[in-house]
């Protein structure tokens, strides 16, 4: 029998669609594509609480019904209080002590942080986006079960103007990078479970390539670039990076290990053979 996992889209629709219309997938639909190719064991339900409420699991059932919850990115804030934002906070009060273990990308993170009792915050550092520089990992995260095989010190894709401010009671920091001191951290108590990342180990190049096209006007604003132009010309070559591609890849700063998927997607594949598959 498979094993069944929530997926919660962290975007409201309207995020979603402009996603659609610039050729890539929402983002739960491409989390729990990943998800069943980590391990074909696996079977996925994609949730929309952000317009469906905080009560949108399939009739009849309960979190309990479910073997794991991953909840993805979104482009939305923690510390707005619009019902898509409340709607998500209250579901995830419900979902971490439903003993059901939980991983968090991004907004999954924040999400978690603030049901829980933490803060999150606009980054005084701005905007990280496209690969997050130099994420280390400290002493905890060194031997933590998420990172086996990733190694010390990596680079990775990312896109988030927040970052947290304060953890919640008994959480633990695994990883932080100059841009954000909390890249990385788990919560574990009573049989309870959760499992966070700041970043996006998710995506592909096509996917952080369509993210900056989504945000073009905000990084032209910001002075990441001169113009929508130099955004679309950046965001295509971006997608079109490839191995053999040396030229790209140097330009793109692209380190060999972000080249290799199963390197990239460790960390979601590490919490799967730890807490779904055993």
């Amino acid at each position: 029998m498979k094993k069944q996992l929530l997926v919660v889209e962290g975007n409201a629709k309207a995020t979603s669609q402009i996603m659609i219309d610039l050729g890539a997938r929402p983002y739960a639909e491409s989390y729990a594509a990943l998800l069943q190719n980590l391990s074909p064991e696996v079977e996925c339900t994609i949730l929309h609480p952000a317009e469906d409420g905080p009560d949108c699991l399939p009739h009849g059932k309960a979190f309990t019904d479910y073997d794991g919850i991953v909840w993805t990115g979104s482009a939305l804030n923690c510390y707005d209080t619009t019902p898509e934002v409340l709607h998500q906070i209250e579901m995830a009060k419900g979902a971490y002590p439903s003993g059901v273990p939980i991983f968090g990308s991004c907004w999954g993170l924040q999400i978690f942080v603030v049901a829980l009792g933490g803060k999150v915050r606009l980054n005084p550092n701005g905007r990280e986006i496209g690969i997050a520089r130099d994420i280390t990992l400290n002493k905890v995260g060194e031997t933590h079960p998420m990172y086996a095989g990733k190694g010390k010190c990596f680079d990775t894709f990312a896109v988030h103007m927040d970052e947290v401010e304060t953890l919640p009671p008994n959480a633990t920091l695994l990883a932080s990078n100059a841009m954000s001191q909390v890249q990385a951290l788990t919560i574990e108590e009573d049989g309870n479970s959760f499992w966070g990342v700041q970043y996006h180990p998710e995506f592909d190049f096509h996917t952080m390539a369509v993210v900056y096209r989504r945000v073009s006007k905000a990084l032209v604003k910001e002075g990441y670039f001169d113009d929508d132009h130099a955004v679309q010309e950046y965001a295509r070559g971006l997608a079109a990076i490839r191995p053999e591609d040396s030229d790209a890849i140097q330009h793109y700063a692209i380190p060999a290990h972000m080249l290799d998927a199963s390197h990239r997607t460790l960390e979601i594949k590490n919490w799967l053979n730890c807490k779904i598959l055993t």
